[in-house]
């Protein structure tokens, strides 16, 4: 049975260049068996938060996966830099104010959709196969129909009529803006931090949307021909998930030793709370999904270890590659760790292309 095919990749920073890697290799496969064809003609659906939201938004442009690797070489280093009137403003281990500013980020971005062609959300659905879902978190919305004000995730779609008319580098810039590394990222009066607070893994928010089969008969503002439709309508049955990771250095636990008696207070967990935050939502996405593919062959998640002595990256005990990383050579080495899992993935990654290929487009 041939699958509608969706595509999401987590959160991570420059770490980025792993899964942008990845997806250089899987295109350049594909442009080998149908030249032209960008990897927003292979998927149905992509769905990416902050960095990988960004790399999404670059799919639905059509924009080569080569570009975007060499954009997190290249540009890196300028995207996370910091001044020091900007640390003396921001004070004493920036406790007044963010790391960065999203200025350089906006630009470049900027200059890549304007440079592909395609600017909007609204142009990303009349030229790509792919829809484009992108997660940020939404810090003032409306009251929703209970009447709740609550801060919740965001998500925004190139199928829905309400997100047409919206800038794709302004929703790279919301998608991406991490507490502490950036400030909060205005669009359209509404004010929106990094996604990944809420779903740094978006695989089971991209399900979700693809089996949706709700209709809102009082809108315009969603999918298909009128504008009602909240989602694909289609069964788990119909899918096949390709789930990219951004890597782990695997220092999100607490020892028993650690923990000790247990009588923590905020001294103690603020130095966890980021951990907790982001791998809470992550493995809780990973078993969700787990239970709903019954057949692996649907689901393949790409993640590493990135303390696993077999990449030679030398992590001291307790080290992480920071998701502010620039330094060349270290994003040198996870690009060489991306090509090291093409090399010896590859089949398995094609194989998922040529079991779930298929020309036609989504039916709803």
């Amino acid at each position: 049975m041939l699958k509608h095919k969706l595509l999401t990749i987590d959160g991570g920073g420059t770490r980025g260049v792993i899964p942008a890697t990845i997806l250089m290799h899987l295109e350049e496969y594909l442009q080998g068996k149908q030249a032209g064809k960008s990897l927003n003609h292979y998927f149905d659906l992509v769905m990416g938060t902050s960095t990988g939201g960004i790399i999404a938004l670059a799919i639905g442009a059509g924009i080569p996966m080569r570009a975007i690797r060499d954009l997190y070489l290249k540009e890196a280093s300028e995207i996370f830099k910091d001044s020091i009137f900007d640390d003396l403003r921001d004070g004493f281990w920036n406790l007044f104010g963010a790391d960065y500013t999203q200025k350089v980020l906006s630009q470049k971005l900027q200059a890549e959709f304007e440079k592909a062609g395609v600017t909007t959300m609204g142009e990303i659905n009349r030229t790509s196969r792919a829809k484009i879902l992108v997660a940020a978190f939404h810090l003032n919305p409306a009251a929703n129909e209970q009447g709740v004000h609550n801060f919740r995730p965001r998500i925004f779609n190139s199928w829905f009529r309400r997100d047409s008319d919206l800038p794709l580098y302004k929703i790279g810039c919301a998608t991406s803006a991490g507490p502490t590394f950036f400030p909060v990222y205005g669009l359209n009066d509404h004010r929106y931090i990094d996604g990944g607070v809420a779903m740094n893994n978006p695989a089971m928010a991209a399900v979700s949307f693809a089996m949706n089969k709700n209709i809102d008969p009082s809108s315009t503002a969603h999918g298909g021909p009128e504008g009602q439709q909240k989602g694909l309508g289609k069964s788990i049955h119909e899918l096949a998930l390709l789930s990219l990771g951004t890597g782990t250095s695997n220092t999100a636990h607490i020892s028993a030793e650690q923990v000790g008696k247990g009588d923590w207070g905020a001294a103690k967990w603020i130095n966890h709370m980021s951990d907790l935050l982001t791998e809470a939502n992550m493995q809780s996405t990973a078993y969700y999904v787990e239970q709903l593919f019954h057949d692996n062959k649907d689901y393949l998640r790409v993640n590493f270890n990135l303390a696993d002595p077999k990449y030679q990256l030398n992590l001291k005990d307790g080290e992480a590659i920071k998701i502010d990383e620039t330094d060349p050579q270290r994003l040198q080495q996870l690009v060489d760790i991306a090509d090291r899992y093409w090399e010896e993935h590859q089949s398995e990654l094609k194989s998922f292309f040529d079991r779930t290929a298929d020309e036609s487009q989504w039916v709803v």
